[in-house]
C-alpha cells in the first residue's frame, strides 16, 4: 500500500512539475517606468491587430517603480498599454511574449476630441524578440511612407485651389483644374504610389507566409480585407493558418455569414439612456434592418435618404429600421443624429455588438424576420426595396 502510495505521489509530482514548466515557458513579465505618469494611474493591455474591438486583458497600478504586468500565453501577442479609458490605438504597442520585457517612455496629457489624453514619446522597448522582428519586418513601410510624403508636397498647390474652388462651389473652376496638367500628375503620382503599395505588401506579407508573421501582417497592416487577399492565404503555409493570427484571418476572408441563423442577441442603450434588447426591437414586426453604421462614413450617409425613402413606405406594413453607430465618441454620433433626424431606433455600440455580427465594414445590414432569424446581410438600395416588396407587398 505505502509502495502505490509513493508511487502516485511521483506521478502527481511529475505531473505538477510539467504544468508548471509549461506555465513558466509560457510565461510574460513586463516592467516599464514613464517620465510624467502620476502614481495611481490605472494602466490596462489589451490585444492589438486583430480587426476586433478588444478589451482589457490585463490592469496594473502605476506605483513608485513603475508598472507590471505577468500573466501567461500561448504565444507572442501584439498588445497595447494605454491609461484606462483612454483608446488603445494611442498607447504603447508591443509584442507580449514568455520572458521579461522592459519599457521606457516619456509621457505628457494633452487635449483631444475624446477628452485628456496620454501621448507618448522617446518610447525604448527592450528584451521583446518580437517588437525588434516587427520593425525590421515593416521596414519597407518607411519608403512607402516617404513616397507618401512627397506627393503630399509635390500636390499642395493643386489641392488647395481644388479645396477652394469646391467651397465656393465653382464647378467651372473644378472643371478647369481637373483638365490641368497639375492635376493629371498629382492623378499619375497617386496610381504609381498605390501600385507601389500593392507590390510592398504583398512582399512584405508572402515573405513571411511560412509562420504566424504572414496572417499576423496581414491584420496589422490592413483594415479589412477582399477576395484578392485570397491568394496570399492560399500561399500561407499549414503553420501560418493554423496559426493564432492565421485563424483570425480565415474566420475575416471566409466567414460563414448568418443568413438563415438566429441574429445575435444583445442590449444597447439609446441617446436618452434607455436600455432595449434586440426581442424588443423585434416585438410587434414583421422586419427589422440591423444597419451598422458611423457619423464619420460618407457612404453610410450617403445610403440614409435611401432608407428614409424605403422606411417611408414599408414601417406601416411591420417594416422598422435599428441603427447602430460604432462612433467612438458619443458627441459624434448625437451631433449626426441631430442632422440626419432619423425616424427610426438609434442606439450607440458599446464594443461589441458589431464583433457579435462579425462586421467588419460599414455599412453592414443584417435584414431580421419576427422571429429573430437573418433573411439577408448587407442588403440595401434597390436590392432592399425589392425584397421587400416581395416580403411585404
Amino acid at each position: 500500500m505505502k509502495k502505490i502510495f509513493i508511487r502516485i505521489s511521483v506521478i502527481l509530482l511529475v505531473i505538477t512539475t510539467a504544468i508548471c514548466c509549461t506555465a513558466n515557458k509560457n510565461q510574460y513579465n513586463i516592467k516599464g517606468t514613464i517620465n510624467g505618469m502620476e502614481e495611481g494611474t490605472q494602466l490596462e493591455m489589451r490585444l492589438g491587430s486583430t480587426h476586433k474591438n478588444e478589451q482589457p486583458f490585463a490592469t496594473a497600478t502605476y506605483g513608485k517603480e513603475g508598472f507590471q504586468f505577468t500573466g501567461t500565453l500561448e504565444g507572442p501577442r501584439k498588445v497595447q498599454i494605454n491609461v484606462a479609458g483612454e483608446p488603445g490605438y494611442m498607447g504603447i504597442q508591443l509584442f507580449a511574449e514568455p520572458g521579461e520585457t522592459t519599457i521606457t517612455a516619456d509621457a505628457k496629457v494633452t487635449e483631444g476630441p475624446q477628452g485628456n489624453v496620454h501621448n507618448y514619446s522617446n518610447v525604448v522597448i527592450s528584451g521583446s524578440n518580437a517588437t525588434d522582428l516587427y520593425s525590421q519586418k515593416t521596414e519597407p513601410k518607411k519608403l512607402l511612407n516617404q513616397i507618401y510624403e512627397n506627393n503630399q508636397e509635390l500636390s499642395q498647390d493643386i489641392m488647395q485651389a481644388l479645396n477652394k474652388a469646391r467651397q465656393e462651389q465653382d464647378d467651372a473652376k473644378i472643371e478647369e483644374l481637373q483638365k490641368s496638367e497639375a492635376y493629371q500628375e498629382m492623378a499619375a503620382r497617386e496610381k504609381s504610389f498605390f501600385d507601389t503599395v500593392g507590390v510592398v505588401m504583398t512582399n512584405m506579407i508572402l515573405d513571411n507566409a511560412f509562420d504566424w508573421w504572414g496572417p499576423f501582417l496581414m491584420l496589422d497592416q490592413m483594415s479589412y480585407f477582399t477576395k484578392e487577399q485570397e491568394v496570399w492565404w492560399n500561399q500561407f503555409s499549414n503553420e501560418a493558418k493554423n496559426s493564432f493570427y492565421g485563424q483570425l484571418v480565415k474566420e475575416e476572408l471566409f466567414p460563414e455569414g448568418f443568413v438563415g441563423k438566429q441574429a445575435p442577441g444583445f442590449t444597447v442603450t439609446d441617446n436618452n439612456n434607455a436600455q432595449q434588447t434586440l426581442s424588443q426591437l423585434l416585438d410587434g414586426k414583421k422586419y427589422v434592418l440591423i444597419d451598422f453604421w458611423a457619423s464619420w462614413c460618407k457612404p453610410c450617409r450617403n445610403e440614409i435618404p435611401n432608407f428614409k425613402r424605403i422606411y417611408q413606405e414599408y414601417s406601416s406594413k411591420g417594416f422598422d429600421i435599428v441603427s447602430i453607430s460604432t462612433d467612438k465618441n458619443a458627441d459624434d454620433w448625437k451631433q449626426a443624429l441631430e442632422e440626419e433626424q432619423l425616424p427610426w431606433p438609434n442606439f450607440l455600440d458599446p464594443g461589441t455588438i458589431s464583433d457579435l455580427y462579425k462586421v467588419k465594414f460599414i455599412p453592414s445590414t443584417f435584414l431580421v424576420d419576427q422571429n429573430g432569424k437573418v433573411v439577408a446581410e448587407n442588403i440595401k438600395g434597390q436590392e432592399l426595396e425589392q425584397k421587400l416588396k416581395e416580403l411585404l407587398d
